[in-house]
């Protein structure tokens, strides 16, 4: 059942190469949101098309860009919107058209009843092909054994957030793929409710096999250091752990000197992780 809100909605998308369907995906939104009070947040991850040049060109004050100087990666690009968003709700959603804007009235019902912190969805008749379906199974499995939290489509995009959950993420690295983990971590009541899915409408997947492997092989993933997991699968974690442990220590080494001024980095730890790969406020935007 939709139930309307007065509040402010703050729409988060990370887009990268995606200059056939950000001009859709605006007309989307603006469709299924009609009597709401939103704002429309793209992040430019440093596309090698037209993408930043389309949406300059929309002139529509409900759009706000955020062009960052370097493709930083889906997670950077959603902490960046993020922080930039005013909405007392925030919803995150891929660029590529193959979520459904028209799923986000119903989720946001759930959300402002105000029982549950993160309302994400579950992809229903992925309309993707077996490269992408498969490893996202087994990562799926992989989380679900490791941390015991029962969520079926933890690669959906699609999510609706409370800002006090969604500001406190610490996005960085591949954490956008563990974003209801996280959430959970922080507290965060979690509702899953079936959404719809369709095929990408222009351009191409930047996804594939390697995803398996970044779920469970990324050093900075909360998979590492998640205290729910079960015995069976230590040994998996201590195969892992020698692999990137050298990794681990170089970077608990390069300690910095003195913190940053600026309140984004000081406010969110992953100010850390990007000193250690020479991210800086200035190079960033």
């Amino acid at each position: 059942m939709k139930i309307q809100t007065q509040e402010l909605l703050s729409i988060v998308v990370p887009l990268y190469n995606e200059s056939e369907n950000v001009g859709l995906l605006t007309q989307k939104i603006h469709e299924s949101l009609e009597g709401y009070d939103y704002e429309i947040i793209y992040i430019d991850d440093f596309s090698t098309d037209q993408t930043k040049a389309v949406v300059n060109k929309m002139a529509d004050h409900k759009v706000h860009l955020i062009a960052l100087k370097k493709n930083y990666g889906q997670s950077l690009a959603l902490a960046a919107g993020i922080d930039y968003a005013s909405g007392t709700y925030i919803i995150t959603m891929d660029g590529d058209l193959q979520n459904d804007p028209s799923d986000i009235p119903q989720m946001l019902s759930y959300a402002v009843g105000g029982e549950f912190d993160l309302v994400t969805g579950i992809r229903q008749k992925r309309k993707d092909s077996l490269i992408k379906k498969i490893p996202s199974k087994i990562a799926n499995f992989l989380v679900r054994r490791v941390t015991k939290l029962d969520i079926k489509d933890n690669g959906c995009a699609l999510k609706v957030f409370h800002k006090d959950i969604a500001k406190d993420l610490n996005l960085y690295g591949e954490m956008h793929r563990f974003i209801t983990l996280l959430a959970h971590l922080e507290g965060a009541q979690i509702k899953q409710v079936p959404v719809t899915h369709h095929a990408r409408h222009a351009g191409v997947s930047k996804y594939g096999l390697e995803r398996v492997f970044k779920v469970i092989a990324t050093p900075h993933s909360p998979l590492w250091y998640y205290r729910g997991a079960s015995y069976s699968c230590r040994p998996l974690r201590k195969c892992l752990f020698g692999l990137f442990k050298n990794s681990r220590r170089r970077h608990r080494n390069q300690t910095p000197t003195h913190p940053w001024n600026d309140a984004y980095f000081c406010r969110n730890p992953a100010f850390y992780y990007w000193y250690c790969h020479g991210i800086t406020h200035e190079n960033l935007l």
